[in-house]
């Protein structure tokens, strides 16, 4: 695929979001109604030992059983992760040393990664960074701690 900043499952999704993941040098937000896969969560382990500030919010375990772990996982690495619920979280998005960021129809999870028909895109542009910032902030700062 020529355009280097589409992500598509299941063409490239995995590979992309995970290359985007370990290019964290200093921080890495994550907005996600789901973390349940198992490389995106050792991504996510290895730029949080490499000193990178991780910080997720993630919708509540009531709706997505599967955050209940992944927040007991990401505390293991000293992450507290949060939960929103008004309005519910159904984003997926990550930011990255606030420079770069994806977002788009994959959850990170095996199956919307490996099986679903999903698309988004990695943005580099100052302004939808921003959007993408801004509202990973407001969104962080309402949430809950699980």
């Amino acid at each position: 695929m020529s355009c280097t900043r589409l992500v598509i499952a299941p063409i490239n999704a995995r590979t992309r979001l995970l290359d985007l993941i370990r290019s964290a040098q200093r921080t890495l937000d994550i907005e996600s109604m789901q973390l349940a896969d198992t490389d995106v969560r050792a991504a996510i382990a290895e730029r949080s030992r490499a000193g990178v500030t991780v910080r997720a919010l993630l919708a509540p375990s009531s709706w997505i059983d599967a955050n209940a772990q992944a927040a007991q996982f990401l505390a293991t690495l000293g992450v507290t992760a949060r939960w929103m619920t008004d309005p519910n979280v159904h984003v997926k998005a990550l930011l990255v040393d606030g420079e770069r960021a994806y977002t788009g129809s994959e959850n990170f999870s095996y199956t919307s990664l490996n099986k679903n028909r999903e698309v988004g895109v990695i943005l580099t542009e100052a302004g939808g960074v921003k959007t993408i910032k801004d509202t990973f902030e407001r969104d962080y700062a309402a949430g809950t701690n699980f």
